[in-house]
């Protein structure tokens, strides 16, 4: 009786060291799988080396491990927000440690058909949603058009402004892209309406900006009109003629870029780029002789185009030599090609005049 009471103290007293052994055989052999080979040392510790040879610890530290990597994969789940009564019952599931059941009740074939049901009406949603854009796009450029219309409509008198730029507004209520907005700025500035005009080009000037720096060869010309614009508009009032410089020598800056790419591009945009920033020199009697060159590049310019297209340059060729004309009178010494120039203008004037006449 001694003996047997003896032998079961024993057995009591080895009984963690027996179950740690057992966990630990259990662990090595799971670590065997993942990791690699087991080892007996010669002193009889075990050891698990990767498939590398580099040994690592098994035993407690690779049971408490798999504890916290299954602990991990039911984490997060207690913040997941549900708001179908399946979900919330499958939680309500996973909160009883009914997992089985949880997953039944998240039915795959139940699912996947209502997976196709709402991609299937995500379709058609994109669908009449498209053809909507498309309907918005067709009906504002129908208002752009009447709003046209009504600006040019003699009879209207002076209200005919006001009334395009409500029709011009209907257009941007359905339909606001950029180049919707950088033609109402430019209707805007063309009737006088310049801080309004101003205001809206500031606005669309970084969406070009990007588009240019994306996309140059689609956008530049865009961003140069933009600039120029803003320059002419600016430059209207002597107390921001630097910032109309800055706008005509990024516009400048721009177009050099278009045509060192393309030399046979249109230079139109160039030569007024060279009028305006000449305009703006002659303002300041300190860069009379900067201003001298701006037009007379210009006006080199615009004699090409004068050549090529007389109909739709004779009027800027004879506004640059009447510029030039009117710049180099305030030097005596200069005189004789002044008159030079004003007699060519003079010329070109009475020719298109002449020409409304008979028209």
């Amino acid at each position: 009786m001694k003996y047997n009471l003896l032998v079961g103290l024993l057995f009591i007293a080895t009984w963690p060291f027996l179950s740690h052994a057992a966990i630990q055989q259990e662990t090595i052999d799971r670590a065997e799988i993942k990791q690699g080979t087991v080892d007996f040392e010669p002193t009889g510790q075990q050891t698990v080396k990767n498939n590398s040879g580099t040994a690592i610890n098994a035993g407690r530290d690779v049971t408490v491990n798999n504890s916290r990597t299954i602990i991990n994969q039911f984490s997060g789940i207690d913040k997941i927000t549900l708001n179908t009564d399946r979900g919330k019952k499958a939680k309500v599931l996973y909160e009883e440690r009914k997992y089985q059941e949880a997953l039944v009740v998240l039915d795959d074939e139940e699912m996947d058909y209502e997976k196709r049901v709402v991609l299937a009406s995500k379709k058609q949603l994109e669908d009449q949603l498209n053809k909507n854009k498309v309907q918005r796009s067709d009906l504002a450029t129908e208002y752009v058009l009447k709003a046209k219309l009504i600006a040019r409509d003699p009879q209207l008198g002076r209200e005919r402004v006001q009334r395009a730029q409500k029709i011009f507004e209907k257009a941007l209520s359905l339909d606001k892209t950029p180049e919707r907005q950088l033609e109402y700025a430019a209707f805007l500035q063309n009737n006088n309406k310049l801080s309004d005009a101003e205001e809206l080009y500031r606005k669309i000037l970084p969406i070009y900006r990007t588009r240019t720096e994306e996309d140059f060869d689609n956008y530049a010309t865009d961003l140069v009109g933009i600039f120029i614009r803003l320059g002419v508009l600016v430059g209207k009032g002597s107390t921001r003629w630097d910032k109309a410089d800055e706008y005509y020598r990024e516009a400048l800056a721009i177009y050099q870029k278009l045509v060192k790419k393309d030399p046979d591009f249109n230079q139109i945009e160039q030569a007024r780029i060279l009028y305006g920033l000449g305009a703006l020199a002659a303002n300041n009697s300190t860069r009379q002789i900067e201003a001298e060159k701006y037009h007379r590049e210009a006006l080199r310019i615009y004699r090409q185009l004068a050549e090529k297209d007389p109909d739709s340059y004779q009027s800027d060729l004879a506004g640059v030599l009447n510029n030039l004309g009117l710049l180099l009178a305030n030097d005596r010494m200069h005189w004789p090609e002044a008159e030079k120039y004003y007699c060519e203008a003079l010329a070109i004037y009475r020719k298109l005049a002449g020409a409304r006449r008979k028209k």
